[in-house]
């Protein structure tokens, strides 16, 4: 963890407050809606009420994809890093 130093306290204090102020203030989710739907947040989503339906569907489908891969790739770098073998994919400058 080389890049936790390098962070001054009072920045890390602000990014958590502001994370705060976003769970407690700004993203409410839609009463009976699926889990995610921000529509009746202080802030615009965007696309929630935008599409169609089968589009929403669509998308959500496509994200939890995305998601998926993203934790496989985790997992590859973490089996990489038992082996040993991270360096080989990522070279230190």
């Amino acid at each position: 963890m080389g890049g936790q130093p390098t962070v001054p306290v009072a920045g890390a204090l602000q990014v958590l407050a502001f994370a705060g102020l976003l769970e407690l203030a700004g993203w409410k989710q839609a009463e009976g809606s699926f889990p995610g739907d921000f529509s009746d947040s202080a802030f615009p989503v965007g696309w929630v009420g935008d599409y169609d339906e089968e589009t929403k569907l669509n998308k959500r489908a496509i994200e939890l994809n995305q998601g998926r891969a993203a934790q496989m790739g985790m997992l590859a770098l973490m089996v990489h890093d038992k082996l040993g073998n991270v360096e080989d994919f990522f070279p230190k400058l």
